[in-house]
């Protein structure tokens, strides 16, 4: 077959009719992706070659991979395979394979290659090509998911089942589930079949290849009248299933969807489809499913919803108020795409208004399965394609693999089953959305749904149709508003009426009688002929009459009934009562009445109807009619007489015209009586109903009691909820922080980690896990575990890890496993398992630790170490390695071998071996060195097997570990015995220079070993070349003679063939580049060169020498690429930190040590400095870069810059400028080898620091003079309340003895007379005692009383004052204890401790009346032996002191004034010896401590300390 190719004609852009003229070959279409070319080649094997079908496979490709699928799949089938190029044709028995990085459609029967979608954007072949196969193929399209992750093909499908097409998934033979479960789970598929089984079915499918084409959008099919009535009864059984009438859907949609059904069920005709609902009623429900067109899209028609946006909405939502809401109505909203859509661009629209706005959108739509996914508004990818990445952040959450619209969008939207052609419609409608619906219903329905749309929008409403849709069919209601859009507003000069009953019936029409002209061959058959007779005997026949209901409401009309009943003025009626003649009204209520009553016919005859002409006269008759809904009507006849027959015979005979008049007046109350009795029974039946709403009322009133106890119960519960919902609240937000830390956290630790629902299917993982396994969010998230990837986690031991996991709930941790990622690299990894519980769910947390560097450089350095240890131990030198304690824990063979000792206890055996008078010396030798951890040479006699002892020449080298720590010493010896004897015999000098020979050799190949070690240890690629020169003597190549480890890294080559190749071999780029000239160049002129050389995304360093003997170079290459990459980022930084100095309003440089000769600092260059500091000397920054700071600043400023540099303390410094009231701040500061200078016009802050510190210093000096105020007036107040406590005390001992002088001339008796005299004596010496303790307390006040520091014995003091005081004890009845060591010698003054004792003893005697009074002392405070205090403590069983008392002791007494506030000491004493007590303890720097509580007792302990420094 020749074909041109579609490249020789002029490229068709549009890419439409291609090949016109030319019918579309029905098209399978194949999509799959891991694991399903396999599924592919099993179904090709078992597909025939001949079914006249084309085959199209999809498969994700990697976009530079070379895939050779069509070489793979054509060893399958006897088909041709071909690679899809641009502008193919598909023919049929072909197979076509989609190319790598490309995107394919199919177009007018032509395949469109486009480029793939560059990243981030989604790639979804599958989808793409299933898109437009149901979009553009005109005939039928069979669409089939294979095996493959993620759930592209999903979308796809759903659009060719919608276009009529045939949809199959793979089954669970799938090596990957996730993309045919998920188009199984949308529940787009039609059949779940296994690869042999599909094929099975497309080759039955292509033997009806006729009946197939039916269904597509373009068929165009005529019916026979037994298809229409099979159609019919198939339509039938749908209303009866789901209670929606389809009759009035346009026949071809309907038929395309009955015959795929027929095809899925391989049935032939439409009878035996019938046959098959009535087996299965289920299929009459999955039928209706069918037959809803559920298709729809985020934003569909861009350019429509542009327009809708930028101005129908800004119209609609202007002047709206907040409490007027904006009203939308999105009917066949289907799963909700397109009221989201609305709302989202509500919402854009509104902007800050949205909050104060409301919106209503009403979305319905006859499935309720859409409807219930539209109310959860969860949406795959796939699905929000045209959704842009703003409004996909802003609007939407991710929920898994799924988005879910936000909460503030779906709370805008409203969904509800909804059949528009038969539910009351919504009103009030601002805009109506009805997109693509009327072109599936017919021209009668439509207008129907116009009406609907009319009455539901309000006057400036606006109607959005769909691209195919317009309003042709009813012009009166809707204008057109743009002619590209096909947006429609209200017209408002036409008046609509929504009927009650919206199903549509069909009513036969009266058929006109003409006169036929032409003959026709054609017989009228029996039932025809029936029917026009029947009709033409109803014309002109029938009587006239009405056809009415129970409550006389007229249904129909039958003949002429204008001479009977006639419109009324007024309100229009249809009812017969309002329509009939007034004289006709009773009667045929009578009539009615009775015919319901009694369920027969009725009549009443010669009624007279006035006119004013003359009267007529009518029979009536109502005959009961019983209809198939079981609804009571009654047909009323009208018969017209020419007389009134009665009339006509009055003059004949009267007795009969009696008799007639007799007749009816017996009817008449015969209607009265039952009239009568039914009025009667209608009174006891509302005097039935009266007393049962009596009851009811009062059953209503005991509810609303109820309710109102409900109310308030329901408000009390109502405020717990609200508080358990704020607590609720509160626990979301910090459920929503904490799962946000957990997110953080996952997405940035270092170790890969997986998180698996109950099925083991992959809910997320972190970023290192994509990073480590080679995959993304859209592979992984939603896969079985098992099925990840290439199957690389599918190995028994993590399948044993999830069963334990799972079923034992078991915490594994550290099952180290091999995992292969790729065909070429495998990783050791540890594994890490426990299962969690997360939102009622149970999760497994998998996490992978990725070792296998680690185990590698453990396999690397145990197969350095056995390498190591046999190279020592097979080499000849006698080789010993020691620890860092110089503990020997190493020999090898060689020195075994010559000292015949074994392994056990090898620093004993090795000492052992050295000749004893080398022992010593070579101990203090290795001591030393081993402390200085340096190398070192010794010669000693070893002791060999046969007992002789050998000079050894011995080369010990310290060893450090990889942190440079010391960790031991290693030593090699070489038996030298006979060297050493020869240098014996030889003279001085030939010993000397033998043995420096001897250890030149040995430092030489040590040398060289090291050397070696060195090249490799360098970061550097270091070779060592020699040219190759042809015959003319010119250089054209060179050779490796020396390189290290490093060589190789660079040039991916081992030993061998460095050493084997040529440099150009090797690196034959180098020509090209030019730097091979320059090694040539270096080689002939010996000057160096420096070249830098990128290849293969790095930046290499090539330094080029010549040999040191002129015949080679030597080449050391250096990868510079992280510092090229750092030089550009330090470009960028300095840039940046250049910006932020520029914006300080300080001035700051940063200038940079200059060295002499010595390394000593003589001067300071700039490095950097912002502009503050240059316009400071008028120059640009750059033409101060590089100036040193003896150009530039100070000679003082010099000094303190070497000051800081040296001593490395920071400088700062504020002065004041001459000559001018600035104040500048500067600070100087050492960084590295630099000084950092800050300078900062501080003039405002100083100003405003002299302003606060002389505002302080007065406020200081206030604060001291109220202090001192108040402690004088404190100290007043506290002196007037004591004296005038003292001389109340005074007053009334006065008091006592004046009277009692007044009384003692009156007394007769002597014994009233000595009565009187004890009584002047005892408050003489009482107010003696008072005025001894007042000029005690003067002393003390005013500093008389001196202390005279002494040491005494304190305890025979205290004990002396207590032995005296028993006698007073036992006068008053009490008991005097007295404990504490006789010997107690402190430091003090003893006078007046004996007063503070004797006056707290005495006073507990006085004031104690019945009890104890207890007195001890001790020791306090040891310290080294030594006593730091003493104390002594007195407690009584009295009254307790008053409050007052206790409150002037502690310092805290309130001052007051007048009589009432003096204090009650009535039983107390008036408190003069308690406070010269308290003056004398603080004499003494003694503490007194004082307890008391009323009726319980006193206690007084006071401490001393035992020292004075001052005596």
């Amino acid at each position: 077959m020749t074909d041109p190719g579609p490249m020789s004609k002029p490229e068709n852009t549009e890419y439409t009719n291609l090949h016109p003229g030319k019918k579309p070959v029905p098209i399978v279409a194949i999509g799959g992706s891991a694991g399903g070319q396999q599924a592919m080649s099993e179904l090709l094997s078992y597909l025939p070659a001949d079914t006249g079908l084309a085959y199209v496979y999809i498969q994700h490709l990697s976009p530079d991979y070379d895939s050779k699928l069509d070489s793979i799949l054509s060893v399958k089938t006897s088909m041709q395979v071909y690679e899809a190029v641009h502008l193919m044709p598909v023919e049929p028995n072909h197979l076509y394979i989609i190319p790598p990085g490309k995107a394919m459609e199919v177009i007018d029967g032509v395949l469109v290659l486009t480029p793939r979608k560059p990243k981030p954007e989604p790639n979804l072949p599958v989808d793409q090509f299933f898109l437009s196969l149901a979009k553009r193929q005109k005939d039928g399209a069979i669409g089939i998911v294979l095996s493959g992750m993620a759930s592209d093909g999903t979308l796809g499908l759903k659009a060719i089942k919608v276009a009529g097409g045939i949809t199959i998934a793979q089954d669970e033979t799938a090596a990957f589930q996730s993309m045919p479960q998920s188009a199984i789970m949308e529940g787009v598929v039609d059949m779940v079949l296994p690869p042999q089984e599909i094929a099975t079915e497309l080759s039955r499918l292509s033997n009806h290849a006729d009946i197939f084409k039916l269904t597509s959008e373009s068929s165009e099919v005529v019916q026979d009248d037994n298809d229409k009535e099979d159609l019919k009864k198939i339509l039938a059984f749908v209303k009866s299933a789901t209670g929606v009438d389809f009759t009035h859907y346009k026949k071809t949609t309907i038929r395309r969807r009955i015959i795929r059904r027929m095809l899925l069920y391989k049935l032939e005709t439409l009878s035996e489809y019938i046959a098959h609902l009535k087996k299965n009623p289920t299929e009459a429900g999955v039928l209706f499913n069918d037959l809803l067109i559920n298709v729809t899209d985020f934003f569909r028609d861009p350019q429509t919803m542009d327009h809708v946006k930028k101005h129908i909405l800004p119209l609609i939502s202007q002047g709206k108020s907040t409490s007027e809401a904006v009203r939308i109505w999105v009917a066949g909203c289907s799963t909700g795409q397109e009221a989201y859509s609305m709302a989202i661009m509500m919402l854009e629209v509104l902007g800050d208004r949205a909050a104060s706005v409301p919106v209503q959108i009403f979305a319905t739509d006859l499935s309720d399965t859409a409807i219930a996914k539209a109310r959860l508004g969860i949406f795959a990818k796939s699905e929000l394609t045209d959704v842009s990445p703003t409004r996909l952040d802003r609007y939407f959450s991710k929920v898994d693999d799924h988005y879910r619209v936000n909460k503030l969008v779906r709370d805008l939207c409203v969904f509800a089953p909804h059949n528009l052609l038969s539910d009351p419609p919504f009103s009030r409608m601002d805009l109506i959305s009805c997109r693509n619906l009327l072109i599936y219903l017919d021209d009668e329905l439509q207008k129907k749904v116009f009406a609907t749309f009319h009455y539901a929008l309000k006057p400036d409403g606006y109607l959005l149709l769909g691209k195919s849709e317009s309003v042709g069919s009813s012009p009166t209601y809707f204008a057109q508003i743009e002619k590209t859009q096909k947006i429609f507003v209200r017209k408002n000069n036409a008046q609509t009426k929504i009927p009650l009953d919206m199903a549509f019936k069909s009513n036969t029409p009266v058929v006109p009688i003409k006169a036929l002209t032409t003959k026709t061959t054609e017989l009228v058959t029996v039932g025809d002929l029936d029917k026009l007779v029947d009709n033409l005997l109803l014309s002109q026949y029938v009587p006239a009459s009405v056809v009415i209901d129970q409550d006389l409401e007229i249904i129909q009309f039958r003949g002429v009934t204008t001479p009977f009943l006639q419109h009324s003025a007024g309100k229009a009626s249809l009812n017969l009562s309002k329509m009939a003649h007034p004289s006709l009204v009773f009667e045929l209520r009578n009539i009615v009445h009775k015919a319901r009553k009694s369920a027969e016919r009725q009549r009443k005859n010669g009624l007279e109807i006035s006119y004013p002409d003359k009267p007529i006269y009518v029979n009536i008759e109502a005959v009961p009619i019983t209809n198939p809904a079981n609804q009571q009507l009654f047909l009323v006849l009208f018969e017209q007489i020419n007389e009134n027959v009665a009339a006509a015979s009055n003059f004949e005979d009267n007795g009969q015209r009696n008799r007639q008049l007799e007749a009816e007046l017996t009817a008449l109350r015969q209607d009265m009586h039952s009239i009568v009795e039914e009025q009667e029974a209608s009174n006891e039946e509302l005097q039935s109903a009266n007393e049962e709403i009596v009851s009811s009322n009062e059953e209503l009133q005991s509810i609303n009691e109820e309710l109102e106890t409900s109310k308030e119960e329901i408000e009390s519960a109502n405020e717990e909820l609200q508080t358990i919902n704020q607590e609720l609240q509160t626990r979301n937000d910090q459920l929503t922080e904490s799962y946000e830390y957990s997110e953080a956290i996952l997405s940035t630790i270092n170790e890969a980690t997986l998180v698996l629902d109950e099925q083991l299917r992959i809910k997320n993982a972190n970023h290192a896990f994509y990073r480590n396994f080679l995959t993304d969010a859209d592979r992984t998230e939603g896969q079985l575990i098992y099925e990840l990837g290439n199957r690389q986690l599918d190995f028994p031991e993590i399948r044993h890890l999830l069963h334990q996991v799972g079923t034992y709930n078991a915490v594994v941790s550290g099952l180290e496993v091999t995992v292969r990622i790729s065909a070429n690299e495998q990783r050791t990894m540890v594994i890490h398992a426990r299962k969690l519980t997360l939102h009622q769910q149970q999760i497994t947390l998998l996490g992978f630790e990725d070792i296998t560097v680690h185990r590698r450089e453990q396999r690397l350095l145990n197969e350095r170490k056995q390498w190591f240890e046999k190279l020592v131990d097979n080499a000849p030198a006698m080789i010993w390695v020691c620890q860092a304690d110089g503990k020997i824990n190493f020999l090898n063979k060689a020195w075994v071998k010559f000292t015949g000792r074994p392994f056990a206890e090898n620093e004993a055996i090795f000492y052992g071996a050295v000749h004893p008078d080398d022992l010593q010396a070579y101990q203090v030798t290795f001591a030393k060195n081993l402390e200085q951890q340096t190398e070192f040479s010794f010669e000693y006699r070893l002791r060999r097997s046969d007992g002789e002892y050998r000079w050894i020449l011995e080369n010990a080298s310290p060893i450090f570990s990889a942190d440079e720590s010391f960790a031991g010493y290693t030593g090699s010896g070489v038996d030298i015995h006979l060297q050493k004897t020869l240098t014996e015999q030889l003279n001085e000098h030939v010993d000397e220079k033998t043995a420096e020979l001897s250890d030149a050799n040995q430092k030489l190949a040590w040398t060289a070993d090291r050397l070696q070690s060195v090249l490799n240890g360098v970061p550097a690629s270091v070779t060592l070349m020699e040219p190759v020169y042809n015959d003319d003597g010119h250089v054209t190549d060179f050779t490796t003679s020396v390189f290290n480890d490093k060589t190789l890294e660079f040039t991916r080559q081992n030993s061998e063939q460095i050493q084997n190749k040529t440099l150009l071999e090797v690196i034959p780029v180098l020509k090209d580049a030019g730097l091979f000239d320059r090694y040539v160049q270096v080689l002939q002129t010996g000057q160096a060169a420096y070249e830098e050389f990128s290849i293969e995304h790095l930046t290499l360093a090539f330094f080029i020498t010549r040999q040191v003997d002129k015949t080679g170079i030597v080449v050391t290459v250096l990868d510079i690429t992280a510092r090229k990459q750092a030089e550009i980022k330090l470009t960028e930084v300095a840039a940046s930190l250049q910006a932020v100095l520029d914006s300080s309003p300080a001035s700051i440089a940063f200038f940079k040590a200059v060295y002499s000769e010595d390394r000593q600092p003589i001067d300071f260059m700039l490095v950097v400095c912002n502009q503050k500091f240059s316009s400071d000397f008028g120059k640009p920054v750059s033409e101060l870069i590089g100036m040193l700071a003896s150009g530039l600043l100070s000679l003082q400023h010099q000094q303190e810059m070497l000051q800081v540099y040296l001593t490395r303390a920071p400088f700062y410094e504020e002065h004041l400028l001459e000559g001018s009231p600035k104040w500048l701040a500067t600070s100087m500061t050492r960084h590295d080898h630099g000084i950092a200078i800050t300078e900062l016009d501080i003039t405002l802050f100083k100003e405003s620091s002299f302003q606060q510190t002389k505002l302080i210093k007065q406020l200081q000096g206030s604060n001291e003079m109220i202090e001192s105020l108040a402690t004088m007036k404190e100290y007043v107040q506290q002196r007037g309340a004591f004296l005038r406590s003292s001389f109340h005390d005074l007053r009334g001992s006065f008091g006592i003895i004046v009277g009692a002088t007044s009384l003692f001339n009156m007394m007769d008796t002597q014994q009233e007379r000595e009565r009187i005299l004890d009584m002047l004596q005892r408050n003489l010496m009482q107010v003696s005692a008072m005025m001894n303790q007042m000029l005690d307390y003067a002393r003390l006040e005013s500093g008389e009383e001196k202390l005279h520091i002494d040491s005494f014995n304190a305890g025979s003091l205290l004990t002396e004052l207590c032995a005296g005081s028993e006698q007073l004890a036992l006068e008053k009845g009490l008991s005097l204890q007295f404990d504490g060591p006789a010997d107690l010698f402190v430091e003090g003054d003893d006078v007046k401790v004996r007063r503070i004792a004797q006056n707290l003893i005495l006073n507990a005697l006085k004031y104690t009346t019945e009890g104890s009074v207890n007195v001890s002392w001790q020791a306090l405070g040891h310290e080294n032996g030594q006593v730091r205090s003493w104390k002594f403590v007195v407690t009584d069983t009295g009254p307790g002191l008053p409050e007052g008392l206790l409150t002037k002791m502690d310092g805290k007494e309130s001052v007051v004034s007048g009589p009432d506030s003096q204090p009650n000491t009535e039983g107390h004493g008036e408190g003069i010896g308690l406070f010269i007590i308290k003056r004398l303890c603080e004499l003494l720097k003694a503490k007194l401590e004082i307890k008391s509580k009323p009726g319980v007792g006193t206690t007084f302990t006071v401490t001393f300390p035992l020292t004075y420094w001052i005596k």
